[in-house]
């Protein structure tokens, strides 16, 4: 299996495991980047800032880091359908780190209950 193969089989685990909410990705200290913390290592997607729909510069990094939290690769999507799953799974990171539905949930129970009262 060559690297990109590796890569590409990585990428639909983490999308099929954040998705069923197996997986509880992180905050960090740059806005545009999510990590996910497992023990061999962490994993972090990161989003290009400058990214632009009219541009075709890819929007999305995702690198693995070992134990030392070093750098041992890089993958930053070569088509389409790669592009469009890291994206997607920045997406389901950002979600995951900052409890997205959880969040909704309150603010619509909140909502409802102030209907109900008043």
């Amino acid at each position: 299996m060559s690297d990109n193969e590796k890569f590409l089989a990585l990428l639909d685990r983490l999308l099929q495991r954040t998705r069923s909410g197996k997986l509880k990705w992180r905050d960090t200290a740059d806005e545009n980047a999510f990590r996910l913390v497992l023990s061999n290592g962490l994993i972090r997607v990161e989003r290009n800032p400058s990214f632009s729909a009219d541009t075709e510069e890819g929007p999305d990094t995702l690198l693995v880091l070992n134990r030392e939290n070093k750098v041992v690769d890089r993958f930053v999507p070569g088509n389409q359908e790669a592009t469009e799953k890291l994206a997607r799974l920045w997406e389901m990171a950002r979600r995951s780190a900052r409890n997205a539905d959880q969040v909704l949930d309150d603010l619509l129970g909140e909502i409802e209950a102030s209907e109900e009262a008043g």
